[in-house]
């Protein structure tokens, strides 16, 4: 799946105002995979998780905590998934936002 075809799925599940490659740390080049800024809400999808891909090795793994850590004291909701997972998990999150804007 490329991005534009993951940006399009994305939004045609949870709305247009979800965004690819959003970067949220000014200080920092991270980028989140999908992400609506305006309700700080991020999905990363995490690659590689059964060859050893740079999510799972040591260093990558280390640096991918910093990244969550920052961002979730920044205010953010990581949603973490795998490619495999990853249409399952988005009608999860429009319940998630569905929810969230009945309670405004």
């Amino acid at each position: 799946m490329t991005e534009t075809q993951g940006l399009a799925i994305v939004r045609a599940v949870l709305g247009a105002e979800w965004v690819a490659e959003h970067k949220f740390s000014p200080s920092r080049k991270w980028r989140f995979d999908f992400a609506n800024p305006q309700r700080q809400i991020a999905i990363e999808i995490e690659g590689g998780v059964y060859t050893r891909g740079r999510h799972t090795r040591p260093t990558g793994f280390l640096k991918d905590i910093e990244k969550y850590n920052t961002a979730t004291l920044q205010g953010w909701r990581v949603l973490r998934c795998t490619p495999q997972t990853f249409a399952d998990l988005l009608p999860r999150v429009r319940d998630f936002q569905n929810e969230e804007d009945s309670r405004v």
